[in-house]
């Protein structure tokens, strides 16, 4: 079942449900089916999510809070919003931090981290940029974590860059795998290294930026390409086991990063 709502302005959604009275296309039977389960009562007001939400997840995902940042920050930026606003915003966090915060979870935030009992965590990010007369261009991170990834460019509807695979291919999932072995070697380096890493990311994204509005779409993936290999050979001795964070915090990354090299073993040991 589904509805729709035609969005003016600007809108999140942040894994909850948020159309309630006010849409404007439906499933011709999502008020029947909900009535006929006992979640609507008939001849009163249809109130989508009310009538579908789960409640145990909508209230303890973090959503509410998660919906209501996102707004926040969309609201401040109405009528400016840009590309590079909007990427802000997906890497944002709850609390502001000086550095990412790699040491503290939290399911609050846009840029979602794990740890505690949560395993919910952002695998990854894209922004789809629509204007009109020029062709549908993406900025995904191909990577976990967005406050600490970039955004590359990457075309939609036409013939694709030598670092998009198609769903399966395993060298996606290597891509992706260093990506998030460089993630967890920045949780466990120093607060002087993850600022370098930081700022040298921050230069990085806006180099990006321009080879974006130059066309040169292939050359941003490579220039990230080389910045990740150079941080993952430079954090290699980093590797081991997580000292810093609470007891839980610790106890989840570490379990989690057994599984990771487990799972992965003969390509960590090849790379």
């Amino acid at each position: 079942m589904w509805v729709a709502k035609r969005v003016e302005t600007f809108a999140a959604i942040s894994n909850r449900l948020t159309i309630g009275e006010d849409y404007d296309l439906a499933h011709p039977d999502v008020v029947a089916y909900a009535a006929e389960r006992g979640w609507h009562k008939p001849g009163g007001p249809f109130h989508f999510a009310k009538s579908y939400s789960d409640f145990l997840y909508t209230k303890f995902s973090g959503s509410s809070e998660r919906y209501a940042y996102a707004h926040a920050l969309m609201k401040r930026h109405e009528g400016k919003m840009t590309l590079e606003v909007m990427i802000d915003i997906l890497r944002s966090h709850e609390e502001e931090h000086q550095l990412p915060p790699l040491h503290h979870f939290s399911v609050k935030s846009v840029c979602m981290h794990a740890g505690f009992f949560y395993g919910d965590h952002t695998t990854g990010s894209y922004c789809i940029t629509l204007k009109k007369g020029e062709p549908l261009i993406g900025f995904a991170t191909g990577s976990s974590t967005p406050c600490i990834s970039t955004f590359k460019p990457f075309p939609l509807f036409e013939a694709p860059l030598s670092y998009i695979w198609e769903e399966g291919d395993e060298q996606a999932l290597h891509y992706w795998l260093i990506r998030e072995r460089l993630h967890r070697r920045l949780m466990q380096t120093t607060p002087e290294m993850l600022a370098k890493y930081d700022e040298e990311r921050k230069q990085l994204q806006k180099e990006i930026f321009v080879l974006y509005e130059k066309g040169d779409l292939q050359a941003a993936w490579e220039k990230e390409n080389e910045f990740v290999e150079t941080y993952d050979r430079l954090l290699a001795a980093e590797a081991g086991t997580i000292h810093v964070g609470n007891f839980y915090f610790k106890r989840f990354w570490n379990k989690q990063n057994r599984k990771l090299f487990q799972k992965h073993r003969d390509f960590f040991l090849s790379n």
